[in-house]
């Protein structure tokens, strides 16, 4: 592996900035790492706003559509537009009513899958860095 920010640019994406570098695939050609790594994360398009669900014992982080189907499963009252009264049976609310939420990853729906804003450590930015294009960072207010 070539590392480094180097003038080659990727075969495949054109990339240049790679702090990774730049590996020679199984056909020889110079690729980035974004580019040779199969099993990487699909970088999002965009970030949906996150709301939190749960029932006091388990806690999961989803979509909009998903947390107010979670509400209505579970005959939830809202209080608010982005918050249900707290009930035995549960509790959805948006992230912006949770104040500080930080994680060490990128959080996806635990429904569907789509990629929710949270905001990251300093550790969830490096995980970006190192598992996500740069074309992708600035969703997470990443400078390249």
């Amino acid at each position: 592996m070539i590392t480094g920010h180097l003038g080659v640019a990727c075969a495949a994406c054109g990339n240049t900035g790679d702090p990774l570098g730049v590996m020679v695939d199984s056909t020889g050609r110079l690729v980035c790492f974004w580019c040779k790594a199969p099993d990487r994360p699909a970088p999002p398009v965009e970030l949906v706003p996150a709301w939190i669900v749960g029932d006091y014992d388990i806690t999961d982080i989803t979509c909009e559509q998903h947390a107010k189907e979670y509400a209505a499963d579970n005959g939830l009252v809202w209080e608010y537009p982005g918050s249900t009264l707290e009930s035995p049976n549960g509790y959805a609310y948006a992230v912006a009513y949770s104040g500080d939420l930080e994680s060490d990853y990128p959080h996806v729906c635990g429904v569907c899958g789509v990629h929710v804003d949270t905001a990251l450590t300093n550790d969830g930015v490096e995980y970006v860095r190192e598992n996500y294009p740069p074309a992708a960072w600035h969703l997470w207010g990443i400078d390249a």
